[in-house]
């Protein structure tokens, strides 16, 4: 999951990239990749899975579901500038500075 994450981050920088390039159709152009990304998840879907897998796959699609609503919000709010994606949703994951450590804690929590 936290793959998912990591690739969208670095997917969404280089499409800033190539908007700060002057191609001003990338944010579109992602948007229409993750689009097709999903529909191949639905599509996975509708196959024969174990139950794990239905799962995992329901729950990178969800995620993908999420990240694709921030790319669509992006476009519609013509937030065209990194800088400016920073301030309009305050977290981003940085990967510029690789090799990186990522630790995931879970925990779960009875009352």
């Amino acid at each position: 999951m936290c793959g998912t994450q990591i690739w969208w981050t670095t997917e969404v920088n280089i499409a800033f990239g190539r908007l700060e390039e002057g191609y001003e159709n990338a944010l579109k152009d992602y948007f229409k990749k993750q689009v097709q990304q999903l529909n191949a998840l639905i599509t996975m879907l509708i196959g024969k899975l174990s139950k794990g897998d239905r799962q995992k796959i329901m729950t990178i699609c969800t995620i993908d579901v999420h990240a694709r609503d921030v790319v669509t919000k992006l476009i519609n709010q013509k937030v065209w500038d990194l800088d400016l994606y920073h301030l309009t949703f305050k977290t981003f994951m940085k990967t510029d500075n690789l090799p990186f450590h990522l630790i995931v804690i879970l925990s779960s929590a009875r009352t």
